[in-house]
């Protein structure tokens, strides 16, 4: 999830906010026209974290279950009336940090190589991979967990500080 109200295409200048709070994150902010976000049980999450750097700077993408206590899903009602997009708010929203972070690969990199191959597909009128995409996820969720004794043993991912 990037896109936020008022932030047009400067996905750097994002407002949401994850602080971190003893081996928590706590997340607070909004995003909008989030696609499917209504059918999706994970969604990975952009995030501000250190406002004291370079605004490129300062980001940390999570892993983030969707059925979380404090997210909240609104379609957005469109004039075909159907609702592909939606706003999604965060409001004391807890992600663990029980795995550290990819130091290798930053927030800012990963967002924009993301939305570039995104917006690549689009204008291009291709398919965006996302059955692709969602299948690897999938398994790699599945292989996770088959190798976890418990459910709570399951990591949650942050890339980048």
């Amino acid at each position: 999830m990037f896109s936020e109200p008022a932030g047009g295409s400067d996905v750097a200048g994002l407002r949401t906010r994850a602080e971190k709070n003893g081996d928590d994150w706590i997340i607070n902010g909004q995003k909008i026209w989030t696609s499917g976000a209504h059918y999706s049980d994970y969604g990975i999450l952009l995030t501000r974290t250190d406002p004291t750097v370079a605004k490129h700077k300062g980001l940390t993408m999570f892993f983030l279950d969707m059925k979380s206590p404090g997210v909240e899903v609104r379609p957005i009602k469109q004039a075909s009336g159907q609702s592909d997009f939606n706003e999604v708010y965060f409001t004391d929203v807890v992600i663990p940090d029980r795995s550290g972070s990819a130091p290798s690969m930053t927030a800012g990199n990963v967002s924009l190589t993301t939305l570039m191959n995104e917006r690549m597909s689009i204008g291009a009128g291709v398919s965006t991979g996302f059955p692709e995409l969602f299948e690897f996820c999938n398994s790699l969720m599945l292989e996770m967990v088959r190798r976890s004794t418990t459910a709570a043993s399951v990591p949650n991912w942050r890339i980048g500080r």
